[in-house]
């Protein structure tokens, strides 16, 4: 970051020393990101089997969700984000779902 700091101070020059220094930098941060991203892997699958070796169920679903199931992102309803206008949404569908298609027989089966 300090060597990205100095580049752009710099005027961000796109040849001489600071550019490499830079792009020498860069390469050695992805390379780290990459090797982290690969060793994620592996604590995964060492934490469920860990858990498996363990018979701790509840260890190992906890585990598995947190690495696989992404969690509940909804977040928009038929364009609406506001909570109040998303419930009413939901009212609706669900009421016009459940509704009588007969008023004479829904009186007679309620009776």
């Amino acid at each position: 970051m300090s060597s990205d700091r100095i580049w752009k101070a710099a005027g961000k020059p796109r040849n001489g020393s600071l550019h490499q220094k830079r792009q020498s930098s860069r390469l050695r941060y992805r390379k780290r990101l990459r090797e982290e991203q690969r060793a994620e892997t592996v604590t995964y699958t060492n934490e469920l089997h860990d858990a498996l070796l363990r018979k701790d169920s509840d260890a190992f679903w906890k585990c598995w969700r947190s690495k696989f199931e992404p969690p509940n992102k909804c977040i928009e309803v038929e364009g609406c984000v506001d909570p109040i206008v998303v419930v009413n949404k939901f009212v609706d569908h669900f009421s016009q779902l459940y509704t009588y298609n007969n008023v004479g027989r829904f009186n007679s089966l309620n009776k």
